[in-house]
């Protein structure tokens, strides 16, 4: 996982892949944009918290913000609730 998403890589491949989330999201990151269920659309920002073992990406706009969490020791993603808790997700890479 750690080679699917690296932002010091120069020329990194971009993230796509479908989560399918414990908290009853379904989101998709493709294309550096989380879209999730449909509605909501959200560009890449940032990144927050990288180091060897994780990295976490920031998604928002003017009104809203997603974080979206790789674990490269799983590996794992994971999606921030609204109560601040990470949700385990299920990711399915697409093209």
């Amino acid at each position: 996982m750690a080679l699917l998403y690296n932002v010091n890589a120069f020329a990194a491949p971009t993230i796509n892949v479908w989560l399918r989330c414990a908290n009853g999201i379904h989101a998709t990151i493709k294309d550096d944009v989380l879209t999730a269920e449909g509605v909501m659309t959200l560009p890449f920002e940032h990144t927050e918290n990288e180091t060897d073992q994780q990295i976490t990406l920031v998604f928002s706009d003017a009104h809203t913000e997603a974080k979206v969490q790789i674990s490269y020791s799983g590996p794992a993603f994971y999606l921030r609730d609204m109560d601040g808790r990470w949700a385990p997700c299920i990711a399915t890479k697409i093209p």
